[in-house]
């Protein structure tokens, strides 16, 4: 995963190139190497170097370091910097002009060059001239350096020069300070840079054995001093006259102040295969979070399957479990409904009845069971029953108790059926005025009444 590489940094001198681990207890190796004089042959001598020191530095640390993240320092005289006073511009109005310019401000060499620039904050807004700092390194070496790297299975994070570790460290470390400058021993060269913060607003060069040019360059003299290149070089600093009163901040080497560089710096080399290694390194990124959002829609799909299904089975489980409690109920429920579908026919039929069903009605609510008709014959107003009765005085009597007709009487004699000498069967012939339709709806409307109290409400 990116967020777990490691941090490494990488010096890459003129004749040596030192990795180091960052950590509570950083792991440090060194090679010599042979700067090539020659552009085309940048890449195999690096290559070559940086293999070495990856090696020697795994052997060390007793694991290996796949996919590691890689600030590189580039160190003069690879690299040549220095302040060039430009007019109010923007950060890359600024990058702009000095890289295509780059000729007329660093002079010598051969080939294309990459610059790195950085504009002072206090003066970003100015709206005068001011001084700029850039470093500019061959392209040739810079891509030779950004190869050699990727070879490894690293990434590159940063190609920074080294005056942005050296002003960073100095700054993180003397920042209580006030006034602090920067002396840096590199071969033979001492750099020496005055800084506002971390910006560098003075930069100069002097021979190795200049001290007092070295003093003189430091005037006004600064209440802090961060000294890189050795403990000799700090202690001809510590013992002169004019720094006795200096604080001192003491760095082994360049590699000792990569702990110190930000992560973004912005100071930093560019080229076109770089940007074009990167954009191709983005894309990969890209390609690969695709995927792994398609993976984990694709699980995210899975699980909530599972789940459902698995909230289905104990839905399932349950009504199994309660089927042989609810069944009863569900036959109760069915006869209730049945009942309720037969009140409700019988509230219509009471609520619109014909005069002709309405004495039906009666008739066959009010024959006793072991009564029944055998013709019914209507004329106006006029109704003709006959039925068939073992007491026919009973079957009469009960319907003369009708309130849809009235006026029942005999017609004609009762005839009687006999067997063995008994009465078995009585047929009678009535007749019965139908009671008039608007007294019917009188009669029976005491029926919610009788309905009331059968529900008990």
């Amino acid at each position: 995963m990116i967020g777990s590489a490691p941090r490494i940094g990488i010096e890459i001198g003129a004749s040596a190139v030192t990795i180091v681990t960052t950590g509570r207890e950083p792991v440090s190796v060194t090679v010599e190497y042979a700067h090539p004089a020659v552009a085309d042959e940048y890449a195999s001598a690096l290559r070559t170097a940086l293999a070495n020191a990856a090696s020697s530095l795994e052997a060390r640390m007793l694991r290996p370091l796949p996919e590691a993240s890689a600030e590189i320092v580039l160190l003069p005289p690879i690299i040549d910097a220095r302040l060039v006073t430009l007019p109010p511009l923007r950060p890359a109005e600024a990058a702009a002009v000095l890289q295509r310019d780059a000729a007329r401000y660093f002079v010598g060499g051969s080939g294309t060059r990459a610059i790195a620039t950085h504009v002072p904050k206090q003066l970003a807004q100015a709206n005068e001239p001011h001084p700029v700092f850039a470093a500019a390194a061959p392209t040739a070496f810079v891509d030779a350096v950004h190869d050699a790297v990727a070879a490894l299975g690293w990434r590159v994070h940063a190609i920074t020069p080294a005056h942005v570790s050296w002003a960073a460290a100095a700054y993180a470390q003397l920042a209580d300070a006030g006034e602090v400058a920067v002396v840096a021993a590199v071969g033979e060269t001492i750099h020496v840079l005055r800084l506002e913060g971390s910006d560098v607003l003075a930069l100069r060069r002097f021979p190795a054995g200049d001290i007092d040019d070295v003093i003189d360059a430091l005037r006004p003299l600064p209440k802090a001093l961060a000294v890189f290149g050795g403990v000799e070089l700090g202690d001809v600093l510590r013992s002169h006259p004019a720094l006795a009163d200096c604080r001192f901040e003491m760095f082994h080497a360049t590699s000792d102040a990569l702990a110190f560089t930000p992560r973004d710096a912005q100071v930093e080399f560019t080229t076109p295969a770089m940007v074009a290694s990167q954009f191709e390194h983005r894309r990969t990124l890209t390609g690969r979070f695709a995927l792994a959002a398609a993976v984990l829609l694709v699980l995210t799909g899975a699980v909530n399957f599972w789940g459902a299904r698995r909230e289905v089975a104990a839905i399932e489980a349950r009504r199994a479990d309660l089927r042989d409690e609810v069944a009863p109920l569900l036959v109760w429920r069915d006869s209730l409904l049945r009942f309720e579908e037969r009140l409700n026919l019988l509230e219509q039929v009471d609520r619109k009845p014909g005069r002709l069903t309405a004495a039906l009605f009666d008739i066959a609510v009010l024959l006793p069971a072991d009564a029944h008709l055998t013709a019914f014959r209507s004329k106006g107003d006029t109704i003709v029953i006959s039925g068939l009765s073992p007491r026919a005085a009973d079957a009469i009597q009960a319907l003369r108790s009708a309130r849809s007709f009235r006026n029942v009487t005999l017609d004609g004699a009762i005839d009687r059926e006999l067997d063995a000498g008994t009465t078995a069967q009585e047929r009678f012939t009535v007749e019965a005025v139908l009671t008039p339709a608007d007294s019917t709806k009188a009669s029976r409307s005491r029926k919610p009444a009788i309905a009331a109290r059968r529900t008990g409400s």
